[in-house]
């Protein structure tokens, strides 16, 4: 990507804002995502396809290595190629970027991040976007940055990129974002089939 220079990018705050917003205003969200994990060397880790349905602190993900079950007490983790599953108590303060590539929208609380008054434009292979950076305050976090890629034209959030302290980089590339009805709360739980074959 590089800077577009004659573009007029957005004020950063409102773009958090408007994000905080919306996403707020949803019973859930269900998101449908492309992401991508680097190595410090730049080297490939991983690249896959998903769905991610988040509500409270209730989230479900599903791709073709894993499927995640979360309500919001414990952590259901299903490995689709070994067709095991493991059960972990659920830390809502948790900041593991493979498990929840969406946690920075749950609680995007702008006093705990430094970030620059306006959002740079740059291009990149899907368009014009305007780019703010996020610098978490607390030190104990995981990444050290995260990128908000929101849309010219819109100011929709597109995408969004982590930078962790080890030196890898996760991105993920929104290709839909919406609100939807509320959903029960076994949706959020494996059904028994599952359950019965869970590696404890």
């Amino acid at each position: 990507p590089f800077l577009m220079f004659g573009q007029s990018a957005r004020d950063s705050e409102s773009l958090l804002t408007e994000l905080k917003r919306q996403m707020s205003s949803y019973a859930a969200s269900h998101i449908v995502f492309d992401f991508r994990a680097n190595n410090s060397a730049g080297d490939l880790l991983v690249e896959q396809s998903g769905e991610f349905v988040a509500q409270g602190d209730s989230f479900r993900m599903t791709t073709p290595l894993l499927d995640i079950y979360c309500d919001g007490k414990s952590k259901w983790i299903l490995d689709n190629e070994m067709l095991e599953m493991m059960i972990f108590p659920h830390d809502s303060s948790d900041d593991d970027i493979t498990e929840n590539p969406f946690v920075v929208l749950k609680n995007l609380d702008l006093p705990d991040y430094k970030f620059p008054k306006r959002a740079k434009v740059i291009e990149e292979e899907y368009g014009l976007v305007q780019v703010v950076e996020l610098t978490p305050k607390e030190k104990d976090i995981n990444y050290i940055s995260i990128f908000l890629y929101f849309s010219t034209d819109t100011s929709d959030l597109v995408a969004l990129e982590y930078h962790s302290r080890a030196g890898e980089t996760y991105f993920v590339k929104i290709d839909s974002l919406e609100g939807i009805k509320e959903k029960s709360s076994d949706y959020f739980v494996p059904d028994d089939t599952l359950l019965d074959n869970s590696d404890l």
